[in-house]
Formats: C-alpha cells, structure tokens, sequence
C-alpha cells in the first residue's frame, strides 16, 4: 500500500498514513475510538520536497494491521511544523465538517484583487489571534513573517473572513449572518483604525478550532516571508453547484 503525509492544522503536526486524500479527510473529523470528532483542516503534501527536513522513516515501515486493513495514521512530528515545510511541500488544502463531508482547494497562482479597505483576517497556525487590517494578504503575510520583527513568526497560515456590512453598508451580507462572538471588539476595532495610523489590530488573540467555514471571503494563505500561496474559497455560485454543493450544505450546517 502506498503512504502519504499529511499536514494537520488542529493540532498542527505531520502525520503519515495509508489512506489516501479521499479517505483521511473524514477519517480526521469523524474520528475513532482514539479521537475526537470535529471540524478538520489538513494538508496533503509531497514527500519529495520533505526529504532531509522531517525522520521520516516511521513512514516507510508502515504497514497494514493484520486483518489486511491499512494503517489510518502515525504522527512523525508535533513540533514547529509549519515552519520547517517548504511552500512547495503543500499540494491541496482538504477542509472537512462534522460529518466528514471534505472540500479539495488546490492552490492558485493569482491572488484576489486587494480592492478592499478593511480585512479581517483569522491566524490558523501556528498563531491564532483574529486580526482587523488595512494591509492586503500578501502585505498581511510579509508582515507577520517579517524576519525583525520580535513577534513575527517565520510562516503563518491565515483565513480572509467576511465582514459584510460590519465594515461596508452597501454589502449584500448582514450582520446577522456571521457568527463572531467579538462583534462589539469588531466594530470598536474599525473605529480605531479609522481613526489612527496603524494598519493592524489584534481582535481576539485566541479562537476555537471549530471557526466556521460559511465566514470565509476569498480563501486562505500560506505566507513564509518570500512568497505566499493561495488556496481559494469557492465562490458563492459555486459553492451552490455539483458537489461542493453537498459539502456547503454541510459546512452551513455544522
């Protein structure tokens, strides 16, 4: 049977495993009698690009349990993970619900056009705050991986969220819709920017994993200082077609 490694990003560590993308992704959410269901983001990523990095060698010795059954996972490192893989190393990025329905997002070489003038951005790994900022995602992401800064990280995955009529009255989404716990800090955190020279502010610095899907703008990022790597949220129309379709109704959901 073959291997593969995997990035999870709650809790962040590199694990490898004889299931296949298909197969892992609902594995990870719906979980076992070892683990805990819930919401799951991972990463499948390429083996070729870890080699010296990571021991991988637990991963080459795996084998299938007796019955013939394969083995669903081993964790090869738990420590700084995200830092040490390569932007390269990251193939798709899977993002499962409660019930292990799983959506694919391939990365895109083409960012989002930076036409909006407040983001809200939540840190996934390996920093959680929820951040309010005037900066683009790739300005975001260079300055939170900034080398000399004392607070900065040396690679960070982060969301866009949406904030709707929060920040611009003429959008289509209500407040209403999104379910952030902090709306007050939200909106005492627009005024603030408004009204001095920062272009970031911390919201809340720490958040539950179970963030939900439906508050995603255009996507997420993988920032290592140099470069950044977008996966991109499907859009609204696509999210109400074929089989993200079924997905969407169970991310709305749960």
């Amino acid at each position: 049977m073959d291997t593969y490694l995997y990035m999870t990003v709650f809790p962040e560590s590199l694990v490898a495993s004889m299931l296949p993308p298909s197969d892992f992704a609902p594995y990870m959410a719906v979980g076992s009698r070892k683990r805990t269901p819930g919401r799951a983001l991972l990463f499948h990523l390429d083996r070729e690009n870890l080699s010296g990095i990571f021991d991988l060698s637990p991963a080459k010795n795996l084998k299938p349990h007796p019955d013939g059954s394969p083995k669903h996972s081993v964790t090869l490192s738990t420590y700084r993970v995200l830092e040490r893989i390569p932007l390269k190393a990251f193939l798709n990025l899977y993002l499962v619900t409660r019930d292990g329905q799983y959506l694919e997002i391939g990365p895109q070489a083409q960012l989002p056009p930076a036409e909006k003038h407040y983001y809200l951005y939540q840190e996934l790994c390996p920093m959680h705050p929820m951040v309010l900022s005037e900066l683009s995602p790739r300005n975001f992401g260079a300055f939170i991986t900034d080398p000399d800064s004392p607070v900065g990280v040396p690679k960070i995955l982060f969301a866009d969220l949406l904030l709707g009529r929060i920040a611009d009255p003429r959008s289509s989404i209500p407040v209403q819709y999104l379910p952030y716990a902090d709306m007050g800090l939200i909106r005492d955190s627009l005024e603030i920017l408004e009204k001095s020279e920062r272009k970031t502010l911390v919201v809340n610095r720490t958040h539950s994993r179970d963030f939900f899907y439906r508050t995603v703008d255009e996507g997420f990022f993988l920032a290592d200082g140099k470069d950044l790597v977008f996966f991109p949220f499907p859009t609204l129309e696509e999210r109400e077609r074929g089989h993200i379709h079924e997905w969407w109704r169970s991310a709305e959901l749960s």
